[in-house]
């Protein structure tokens, strides 16, 4: 799921004076300010306010937080559970089908947000779903690193070290080094 214009739902707690807007100024007013109540972009507050604001809602709908990673929220009932991952603007959401409609009915419900369907490409992951498995890699965001480097032309090699490395205990003391075999190097 996509959410659709994310910082623009945060609620801002401080006071956040700005300029008036370009274009919406008061003629006989022009050195007045504009209080926000609401959380713009570029506001360096934004993503904090709407962390918040998505944060209170999931909890609300009884969302538990993952105690290791905070952007993790889980939901078990007796039909299943339900995992929703949220990276800034963007939520993965898996578990049991009709967990993860609920989910989305409930999202769609507080925030404008596009159903992506099936995931595809998340951070630099790319995923091939089938009946019977899935398929994780990231052929792309390797070739982009390539690229990048103007390494796209290096002779690919099957196993990108050296492979005759062996693991010797020395004998005279007992840590361990390792030892290169090959023709004299």
């Amino acid at each position: 799921m996509d959410v659709k214009i994310a910082f623009l739902n945060g609620i801002i707690n401080e006071k956040v004076y700005i300029e008036q807007p370009e274009g919406f100024t008061i003629k006989d007013k022009k050195l007045y300010v504009c209080k926000l109540k609401k959380a713009l972009y570029g506001l360096k507050q934004a993503p904090r306010a709407w962390y918040e604001r998505i944060d209170n809602y999931l909890s609300k709908l009884g969302y538990s937080k993952n105690e290791a990673n905070s952007n993790i929220y889980f939901k078990t009932t007796n039909d299943g559970m339900v995992i929703l991952v949220l990276y800034v603007h963007d939520l993965l959401i898996t578990g049991d089908d009709n967990l993860i409609e609920k989910c989305k009915q409930d999202l769609i419900a507080e925030f404008e947000m596009k159903d992506l369907r099936l995931l595809h490409y998340f951070l630099g992951l790319e995923v091939n779903q089938k009946k019977d498995y899935i398929f994780l890699h990231q052929g792309k965001y390797t070739q982009d690193i390539l690229t990048r480097f103007g390494m796209m032309d290096s002779k690919p090699l099957s196993t990108p070290m050296e492979t005759n490395l062996h693991k010797l205990k020395e004998e005279s003391s007992k840590s361990e080094a390792l030892i290169l075999h090959s023709s004299g190097k």
